[in-house]
């Protein structure tokens, strides 16, 4: 990620990543997470695996432009619109893990995509008229 300005990305972005699995067995490897607004959190095992991960562009929402609020898509290596992110950031971040863009780049890598990924443009989709 040497190629980004981290700065920049920081100050546009804000990432969040739901962990699932790891081995229910195992209670003493699990550990506390806390909410981005602190008011609760949620156990989670410490071998869990980044499975969904979400993003705010802070930018876009100030224009007005949506999707402000992204999802990431491993089947098609885009972001798509997510209503998840969006109310993530304007409530606090209470669902999933708040995640540095480092992590987040981590993440996108660990699904077989590229580090340029974090910061591609979302996909916009036409609506379906109804009739």
């Amino acid at each position: 990620m040497s190629d980004f300005d981290q700065d920049r990305i920081d100050r546009r972005y804000a990432f969040w990543a739901t962990y699932y699995g790891g081995d229910p067995t195992e209670i003493d490897k699990m550990r506390w997470i806390t909410f981005a607004n602190g008011t609760g959190g949620c156990l989670r095992h410490v071998d869990a695996r980044a499975e969904i991960l979400r993003r705010f562009d802070r930018e876009a929402s100030q224009r007005g432009i949506h999707p402000a609020g992204t999802a990431f898509d491993r089947s098609a290596g885009v972001w798509r619109e997510s209503e998840g992110a969006y109310r993530n950031y304007h409530r606090g971040g209470d669902y999933g893990d708040d995640v540095s863009a480092a992590e987040a780049t981590e993440i996108l890598i660990g699904f077989g995509y590229p580090a340029e990924a974090l910061i591609a443009d979302p996909v916009h989709e036409p609506r379906s008229q109804s009739r």
